[in-house]
């Protein structure tokens, strides 16, 4: 299985494909940052995220996403 994630706006990493473990309770896990760039701050993004077994397409979903700003000075 594999998650293939489209944003829009911010970096994905790593770079799609993100591959998905197996947990023992049957289960996927996988993991992936997006970082935004800081003109975005304030803004929003679509985040959508593919799941598929080999060509085989299992589910997607699109996740908005809210962009905060900076805490550092």
């Amino acid at each position: 299985m594999q998650a293939h994630v489209l944003a829009f706006g911010p970096q994905i990493i790593p770079p799609s494909p993100i591959p998905l473990i197996r947990t023992p309770i049957g289960d996927y896990l996988g993991w992936f940052t997006l970082v935004a760039p800081p003109e975005m701050a304030g803004d929003s993004a679509l985040v959508q995220v593919h799941f598929v077994d080999g060509v085989q397409p299992i589910h997607h979903v699109m996740l908005p996403l809210s962009i905060g700003g900076s805490d550092k000075p």
